[in-house]
């Protein structure tokens, strides 16, 4: 009598075991599903907003921080800006207006260079 009382609850903690595993189980795989899906979208979100800098073309000041802020953790990308309050370059770094001040109102010339298959950018400000 006592052993079929002990199988009883055996399988009954069994049972509830299995009944909370699973739930678990399926939260966790739609949880690592999600996380995978939003990673593809900011892969191809990241592709559309890459900044399109023109070679030898005057943009606004706003273009030069969002190209700053975009290839701020690149190591391979350098971004120089020369103002009338001096020269910063950006490598591996990311704007910090105390740091150096990039008038967004003001035209800068672009100048777009690839060296060795690495990217730098030097944007010259206007009068």
């Amino acid at each position: 009598m006592e052993k079929i009382i002990s199988e009883i609850v055996i399988g009954a903690l069994f049972l509830a075991l299995l009944v909370s595993v699973i739930p678990l189980y399926r939260a966790n795989q739609e949880l690592v599903s999600e996380m995978a899906g939003q990673a593809d979208y900011n892969e191809k979100i990241k592709e559309i907003i890459k900044p399109d800098i023109p070679d030898r073309e005057w943009i606004c000041g706003s273009d030069v921080i969002a190209a700053i802020r975009f290839y701020a953790f690149d190591p391979d990308v350098s971004v120089t800006v020369n103002g009338q309050s001096g020269s910063k370059t950006f490598f591996d770094t990311d704007y910090d207006e105390s740091d150096y001040r990039v008038k967004r109102e003001k035209n800068y010339y672009s100048f777009v260079y690839d060296i060795n298959g690495k990217p730098r950018f030097i944007f010259v400000e206007g009068v």
